[in-house]
């Protein structure tokens, strides 16, 4: 028997071969003992025979250390009466209990094609990215560490997945399966088998199929919807998925509101699917599905995909919904779907499940729920049509429908005039409430509208809850309330709140006439008329819009928007982000340090921090400014001047002039062609593209070259530093001996292609230039001495990203 030690550092037992096991292993094989002789008969064609099951050894298999797979086979023998070959029994030996290392395992189970009618096994995967098959038994596998692969294959198999993200596949007859702690992906075995399976996700996301898999790899491991979710809105999405009966992609199209998807592969057998003429379909219980981070997905037959449908009814009580088909006159329950607990979805929120919370996901699902057709068409449950695939992918969906439902990305809601619960995933969402069409005859605003309660759980998401009294509880990323189609201006201030049994709120006039309790809201996006927008103490996103606004930031670090209109904005006590609208105003940063942007202008700008003026805003506008450090230039031509203060000025594109006046100043050229002025400071100018002209002025500066051809006017190598972005300049220094070294009058710097880019000549002194490393194509970090001066190439890109 194998000695192991326990290691405190690690919590792993360790054997004397170097070999971890979990504790939960380690308890297997101390507590093991062997499997007790079966004998059953079988009825054969020819004769009876008895069937002798014993297990190998001790009954345990441990892998070595540095073994990599086992085939935990059968080994089979006979015993035949004297006066015949035939036999009359067959004995068959096999380890019960299986144990792996810390490799990345492949690991079979015991397995027969005759007479054998399967025993079941225990397996502990170990450290490793394992892929794991069980036998013909009802077998217990452990995938434990690791993004980990598992086959039940036949028998009822209990299946563990571990702390990674795994793919935990069912079998052919009824199979319990526990995903664990990672995000995981799930299938549910065999539709045809007559089955009945039990999954439960575990803490993490997870995509639930129904149906069987092909041969996966580790790699899909873990369906990363983050990813696909976390995006930019009012852009494409693309979701990839496969099927292994044919083995290629098949994509399709949502034109929606998301955009960013990786191409996710999720493989599912063509032949498995959702049949309203299979009289033994299998029925499927998941558990633990949370609407907010869990993805459920149907293989249908595309013939039949008007006969699947889906109630808000959970046959077996709870909330959820089930998967039924109709079959004729009668129905067939495919699978019931349980919500996961409340205190999991909704934390620290006031709410809890309940019929009308259920009711609220169910819908949600629905609105945004995919139906990917066979004939190449992705619909939505709503609005039809959305997108065609094309040819070449249409052969390969082979017959197979796909309804994909639950959180695989953010979500578009809808609610309509009466009272309704409208609700997110975890993460970002657009939420719309009722918003009165004011063209309909006889629009009195606010007269017919509900008053909605929407709950936002994960993500940062925009809720639009038009007219009604409504309630807007955020979540746990940072939540905007917009009230661009409001009639008349609105006034919100969040730095006011009161107290309920909800917790604590701000109150928003919502310019229907109606007030809106804002519970945990970041960010307000007003209206297109004249509104006051006051922040909260937090960091916020306050956006005029239209109309003559007053906004102001209070406290904590706020990104403030003007709008068309004569906008007045108040920074407050934190380091603003204030973005210059096309209407003209007054901005003032407040304390902290601030940055005025000047975004999508129609020309240059001309900025003076030091007399509080900006002369042109870009938009043919006089504003005047007060506190502020830092500058973000229009894109065009624009001429930017500091002040006495440390700032950080920045041209963008376009040929800029830009002054750095007193201070220790940052000042960053585009990809135009730049003229820099530090100053009287010791300042840091950067350029980035195109011919600029840096002078450093007075002080001790640094000349960044980061892209470009440059001219530096008054470099003083007694108070001065170069250095050079090797990411742009990746080439050689000239006449270095073998050792990397240097000692002379003059020495030039070269790229790749032999064009000199900076070249000390005739100088009145010998500097030394030194090789700190290299690589195959030069030089890529020197030192160039004289007293303290370095001249250093090497990353400073996080200076001018």
């Amino acid at each position: 028997m194998t000695s192991y030690t326990y290691d405190e550092s690690s919590g792993y037992y360790v054997s004397d071969d170097g070999v971890h096991v979990s504790s939960e292993a380690y308890d297997a094989i101390q507590s093991f003992s062997k499997a007790s002789t079966k004998t059953t008969k079988e009825w054969s064609w020819t004769a009876f025979w008895e069937e002798e099951y014993l297990t190998k050894d001790r009954g345990i298999y441990e892998l070595d250390s540095g073994q990599s797979e086992f085939n935990n086979k059968y080994s089979q023998s006979t015993t035949s009466y004297w006066w015949t070959s035939v036999p009359y029994k067959y004995t068959y030996k096999y380890y019960s209990l299986v144990i792996g290392n810390d490799e990345d395992n492949v690991i079979y189970g015991p397995t027969q094609n005759s007479h054998v009618s399967g025993r079941g096994i225990t397996i502990y995967a170990g450290l490793g990215n394992d892929t794991i098959y069980g036998g013909d038994g009802s077998d217990t596998i452990y995938a434990e560490t690791g993004n980990n692969v598992v086959y039940g294959r036949k028998g009822d198999n209990t299946i563990y997945g571990g702390d990674g993200d795994d793919i935990l596949v069912g079998g052919n007859d009824n199979d319990t399966i526990y995903g664990g702690g990672g995000d995981n992906l799930i299938y549910s075995g065999s539709l045809f088998e007559g089955s009945s399976n039990v999954l439960t996700g575990g803490s993490g996301s997870n995509t639930f199929v129904l149906g069987k898999a092909g041969e996966v790899s580790s790699e899909v491991a873990g369906v990363d919807w983050d990813s696909f979710a976390e995006t930019a809105i009012k852009s494409a999405v693309n979701l990839v998925m496969m099927t292994p009966g044919v083995g290629l992609s098949v994509k399709v199209a949502k034109t929606a509101i998301y955009a960013g998807l990786d191409l996710y592969n999720i493989i599912v057998d063509g032949q498995e699917v959702i049949d309203t003429s299979d009289p033994f379909a299998s029925y499927t219980k998941v558990t633990d599905f949370n609407p907010t981070t869990d993805v459920l997905i149907l293989p249908v037959s595309s013939t039949d995909l008007s006969n699947v449908f889906l109630s808000d009814n959970l046959t077996n009580g709870g909330y959820g919904f089930t998967v039924m088909y109709q079959n004729g006159s009668s129905s067939n329950i495919v699978a019931d779907i349980n919500y996961e607990d409340s205190a999991t979805i909704f934390g620290e929120m006031s709410t809890s499940w309940s019929q009308t919370m259920a009711d609220a996901y169910y819908d949600a699902m629905l609105q945004n729920a995919l139906i990917i057709t066979a004939d190449g068409v992705a619909y939505d449950f709503t609005s039809g049509g959305l997108a065609d695939i094309s040819d070449d992918d249409l052969a390969d969906m082979d017959g197979t429908a796909y309804i994909l439902m639950g959180a695989y990305s953010g979500w578009y809601v809808y609610g309509d005039s009466g009272n309704n619960v409208l609700v997110g995933t975890s993460y970002d969402d657009v939420i719309y409430g009722y918003i009165p069409d004011p063209s309909i005859a006889g629009y009195t605003g606010a007269e017919n509208a509900g008053d909605d309660v929407i709950y936002l759980i994960g993500g940062n998401n925009y809720v639009q809850a038009g007219a009604g009294n409504d309630y807007i509880f955020g979540g746990t990323g940072s939540d905007t309330s917009a009230y661009t189609d409001s009639p008349s201006g609105i006034y919100v201030d969040l730095s006011t709140t009161y107290s309920d049994v909800n917790g604590s709120y701000a109150l928003a006039d919502d310019g229907f006439g109606t007030t809106d309790r804002l519970y945990d809201i970041n960010n307000i996006f007003g209206s297109l008329y004249d509104d006051v927008i006051i922040g909260s103490t937090g960091d916020n996103v306050l956006a005029g819009i239209g109309g003559d606004n007053v906004i102001y930031g209070v406290g904590g670090d706020n990104t403030i928007y003007g709008g068309t209109g004569f906008d007045s904005i108040y920074g407050g006590t934190g380091n603003d982000s204030i973005y210059v609208g096309s209407g003209g105003g007054y901005y003032d940063g407040g304390s902290g340090t601030n940055t005025l942007y000047f975004i999508n202008t129609d020309n240059g700008i001309l900025v003076d921090l030091g007399q509080d003026i900006v002369s042109d805003d870009g938009f043919g506008n006089g504003i005047e400014i007060l506190n502020f450090q830092n500058v973000y230039g229009s894109g065009h031509d624009d001429i930017i001047i500091g002040n006495e203060y440390d700032n950080v000025l920045y041209g963008a594109d376009g040929e800029n002039s830009i002054y750095g006046v007193s201070g220790n100043n940052i000042l960053v050229g585009g990809i135009g062609d730049d003229a820099l002025y530090g100053g009287d400071g010791n300042d840091v100018l950067i350029s980035t593209g195109g011919d600029d002209i840096l002078t450093g002025g007075e002080g001790y500066n640094t000349f960044v070259l980061a892209g470009g051809y440059v001219t530096i006017t008054d470099f003083d190598p007694d108070t001065d530093t170069i250095l050079i972005y090797a990411g742009e300049y990746d080439g050689t220094l000239s006449r270095l001996d073998d050792e990397g070294a240097y000692t002379g009058d003059s020495i030039s710097f070269y790229d790749e292609n032999g064009t000199a880019y900076l070249t000390f000549a005739d100088t009145d002194y010998d500097a030394v230039f030194s090789a700190l490393d290299s690589s195959e194509r030069g030089y890529t970090s020197i030192s160039y001495s004289r007293s303290d001066y370095v001249l250093d190439l090497t990353d400073y890109s996080d200076m001018f990203a």
